[in-house]
């Protein structure tokens, strides 16, 4: 997990790389993740940098493709598609409301 969370910035971070890093095999790494967060390294991994990109969004003046750069994804159209399936809208549409309530 820690591997993750130090790592998630950076786009080359990956399930594959932390397997690497621990010299463990893929379906072992699931397994440990699975029984102690309950979700996939992958499902972890994304749930780092959706919730680093909600903060940004929520907390700053950036761009969606600057945000998207801070957050571990080499450009915004798959950004905004990974965030739209993790939030439900798109990271614009998000800020709005999110803005408009505040």
């Amino acid at each position: 997990m820690t591997f993750l969370e130090d790592n998630f910035e950076d786009p080359a971070c990956s399930v594959s790389k932390l397997c690497q890093h621990l010299g463990l095999s893929r379906s072992y790494v699931y397994n440990l993740f699975k029984n102690k967060t309950d979700l996939s390294p992958q499902q972890f991994l994304t749930k780092l940098r959706m919730e680093r990109a909600k903060e940004l969004l929520s907390n700053s003046d950036l761009n969606v493709q600057a945000i998207s750069h801070f957050v571990g994804y080499n450009d915004s159209f798959t950004f905004s598609k990974a965030f739209k399936r993790y939030q439900g809208l798109n990271p614009k549409s998000w800020r709005q409301i999110k803005n408009a309530g505040n």
